[in-house]
């Protein structure tokens, strides 16, 4: 079976190919607690009041984070060249351009994520999912 990283390898290898019109990057979405640290040792571990064990680290005043455009956007965001009408001749124009990745079979799609590319499409880019190069250029180049 191939693995979801395989897939976008290789939709990496497809879309920013040199001449593709079109470029796209990674878009890492999570989050995490950021603060002062400190990280458990066997010297500290019997000054911790909690369940700790060495390796884990302690925050203190701690702030979550976010990173990544917001939960649901796409693997890889980037832009996609595309033809102009007669009138905007001599301009460059660019797209917008989300693909999810997914493994080729038994991937689901949250709700968030068919969000997502539907307001991308509604707003005049391209976005979709795909699990093959092929699903990927379909998306970025239809027709």
């Amino acid at each position: 079976m191939t693995s979801e990283a395989r897939v976008s390898r290789e939709i990496i290898a497809r879309i920013n190919a040199p001449n593709s019109g079109a470029r796209v990057y990674r878009n890492h979405v999570g989050g995490s607690w950021h603060g002062e640290s400190t990280r458990v040792t066997a010297l500290n571990l019997t000054s911790a009041r909690a369940s700790l064990r060495p390796g884990d680290v302690i925050v203190r005043r701690g702030r979550f984070y976010t990173t990544g455009l917001k939960p649901g956007s796409g693997d890889w965001i980037g832009l996609v060249s595309v033809p102009v009408t007669p009138e905007m001749v001599g301009e460059t124009v660019g797209l917008f351009l989300s693909i999810e990745t997914k493994r080729p079979k038994n991937a689901q799609e949250r709700q968030c994520q068919h969000d997502w590319a539907a307001n991308i499409t509604r707003a005049g880019g391209r976005a979709g999912f795909a699990r093959s190069a092929d699903d990927a250029a379909a998306i970025t180049w239809p027709g």
